[in-house]
């Protein structure tokens, strides 16, 4: 059995979308030649599971999402993407897997862009850790894609590696972060020039539009709103969200940098 060529993607929230989605979704129609792109919002979607129901309620779309990736495709197999997911070159030799998905950095493994066919038991597992989730004072920062499918990962397979290059188990390809994911999200705090990351592997780059979580105190100190970006940096520091280390004193000094030059 081959990755079927389907393309999804989830727009929930009923807004319209920004410009780096469509444009991200035009390069899916150029570059993905002969795929079935369909999308899955509040009309075709089951909302009822707990999880679901309580990320809605938050208008946490992409936790929303989160769980509608992984239920669609166990179901329908397929190729899931991120909507601010650009690509570069096609990946047809990557649907001979059972499931494919990439490394954003060497510690996880991430879900802008994840390929199964149907009823695939890894996906199957991701599903049960939101099934048994408790939902009782949730941090979502906590709970990131991310974090949750690594974490199955090495449990499933019993891997506790770097993923710092190709990685076949039995039929699942993971993929080091220069295929997918060569311009991090510290990246895209310090510069939008994304092009500049892609290598000779690079099949999409991931644009991190953080439509997930709420802006960053490197975004308020860049617009010049100094007292929420102090908030944020207190909170995001207090609570783990962001450690204080030599690569973030240098991106808070970039952003201040940034909201000097004139607009």
């Amino acid at each position: 059995m081959v990755i079927p060529k389907t393309i999804h993607y989830c727009w929930f929230g009923e807004k319209e979308k920004p410009k780096v989605v469509k444009e991200c979704i035009a390069s899916w129609r150029k570059i993905l030649v002969g795929y079935v792109i369909k999308e899955w919002n509040e009309t075709n979607v089951d909302l009822s599971n707990p999880f679901v129901k309580y990320a809605y309620r938050q208008k946490k779309w992409a936790f929303v999402s989160d769980y509608i990736r992984l239920k669609i495709l166990h179901t329908h197999g397929g190729i899931y993407l991120d909507t601010d997911m650009f690509f570069l070159k096609p990946i047809d030799s990557f649907l001979n897997n059972d499931l494919f998905v990439g490394a954003e950095e060497d510690r996880f493994i991430s879900c802008g862009i994840i390929g199964a066919i149907p009823n695939h038991p890894f996906i199957q597992k991701g599903i049960e850790r939101y099934d048994t989730m408790d939902l009782t004072n949730i941090e979502f920062h906590k709970i990131t894609i991310p974090k949750i499918l690594t974490a199955s990962f090495r449990a499933y397979y019993n891997f506790y590696e770097k993923f710092d290059k190709l990685i076949t188990i039995d039929k699942v390809l993971v993929c080091p972060k220069n295929y997918f994911y060569p311009y991090s999200y510290e990246d895209s705090e310090i510069t939008n020039r994304y092009m500049d990351f892609r290598t000779s592997d690079t099949y999409a780059i991931h644009l991190w539009n953080k439509s997930w979580m709420d802006h960053s105190e490197f975004y308020y100190l860049k617009k010049r709103q100094y007292f929420k970006a102090c908030k944020t940096a207190i909170t995001n520091l207090s609570t783990g969200t962001e450690a204080l280390n030599v690569k973030y004193v240098k991106m808070l000094g970039y952003s201040i940098k940034q909201s000097f030059k004139k607009k």
